[in-house]
């Protein structure tokens, strides 16, 4: 797009940088239109070589000693965003993955850490392949309410999306610049990757226009990506290219227990994968509706049953002992466990969490709960 000193729109044509007709034919153009005393060929060329030359540099080059690493911010919400990076929350349709998604916006926007979730402050973008600013604003009006917040008159930018990510990521950077932006969510992976998520190709071309983003101060976006499960998959992983978890520098499963006609909704976010740092424990979240508020409060996986089978076996041990003392056979029988792991757990726990407490009628040594605790 060309434009004239004082602003003035001119002209808006695609050219090719390394063709000469097309360079000529632009000149060419501008000639014929404009009465202009300016010269237009050389305007041109020095332009495409400008152009050329920037992209051709690329990124600078670092010395990885002199980096001061000490001083990023690891996570801009700890533990499920990681700082600049690509996170992925997964799982089936209607589990609440977007409704989180924004309440983690919100709690960025406001500056909100609870005792679930730390906060670092940030402006948001929320990039809507699936809803409109209708349904958004009024999600976020709930979420504020349920944390007792009134809405700021500048809060989370919405954008209404419709093109591939990739293909519509100069218009993306310049919201970012504009609104000085730091979080950026996308809703969701498949019809940002132009409706093919299976294909490798289109997966890696959205993580590359992603990292290219950059904030007012050169630095990556954080962004937090939205992806389903497809319904007959055989293993727990976002559908589509491998490349989505494969890219994804932090991956958080999530998962629902909700009776029909229940006003609360309890989730489960089980930490999948990570780069830079251990696998942290599942989170359980209560979302508790009403007709103008959403209130999210921690919720204890333990005292949800359909959430038992996905904790860490020394859990469902500590659960199922809380009933009774068991041995390590009909332990193993009851959570459909081999003995050799459940012996395992109880031996490392020992005096810790587990304690042996007698014996049963056949003679087998049973095992006590000493006290739960889900960390």
């Amino acid at each position: 797009m060309l434009n004239s000193a004082d602003g003035n729109h001119l002209h808006m044509a695609k050219l090719n940088l390394m063709s000469t007709q097309s360079k000529n034919s632009l000149a060419k153009h501008m000639l014929t239109e404009f009465d202009l005393d300016v010269p237009w060929a050389g305007i041109v060329e020095q332009a495409s070589s400008m152009v050329l030359n920037m992209h051709e540099k690329g990124e600078p080059i670092h010395n990885l000693s002199d980096v001061d690493w000490a001083t990023e911010l690891p996570y801009r919400v700890h533990p499920v965003l990681a700082e600049q990076r690509p996170n992925l929350i997964y799982g089936f349709g209607g589990l609440g993955k977007s409704m989180l998604a924004l309440y983690l916006a919100s709690l960025c926007e406001s500056a909100y850490s609870t005792s679930t979730f730390t906060v670092e402050p940030a402006r948001c973008l929320y990039l809507d392949w699936e809803e409109s600013k209708e349904e958004l604003s009024k999600r976020h009006s709930m979420i504020m309410a349920g944390l007792g917040l009134t809405p700021p008159a500048d809060t989370i930018k919405y954008r209404f999306c419709h093109l591939p990510l990739a293909g519509d990521v100069q218009a993306i950077q310049q919201a970012v610049l504009d609104h000085d932006i730091e979080l950026v969510i996308v809703d969701s992976a498949g019809p940002a990757t132009g409706g093919m998520p299976e294909d490798a190709g289109e997966t890696l071309k959205l993580f590359n226009a992603l990292r290219s983003v950059r904030t007012k101060e050169g630095k990556g976006v954080t962004t937090l990506i939205i992806a389903h499960t497809a319904k007959n998959a055989q293993s727990s992983s976002p559908f589509g290219s491998v490349y989505w978890s494969n890219a994804s520098r932090n991956t958080w499963e999530i998962k629902k227990a909700q009776g029909a006609g229940d006003d609360s909704l309890y989730i489960a976010l089980h930490h999948k994968k990570t780069n830079s740092s251990k696998l942290f424990s599942p989170i359980g979240l209560k979302f508790t509706f009403t007709d103008e508020s959403l209130k999210v409060d921690p919720a204890e996986m333990k005292d949800v049953p359909e959430f038992h089978n996905d904790l860490p076996i020394k859990d469902r041990v500590a659960i199922l002992l809380e009933t009774g003392a068991m041995s390590i056979r009909k332990l193993s029988e009851e959570l459909d466990v081999p003995q050799a792991s459940i012996r395992t757990v109880v031996s490392r726990w020992k005096d810790k969490k587990f304690v042996k407490v007698g014996k049963d009628a056949s003679g087998e040594q049973e095992w006590g709960n000493m006290y739960y605790d889900s960390t």
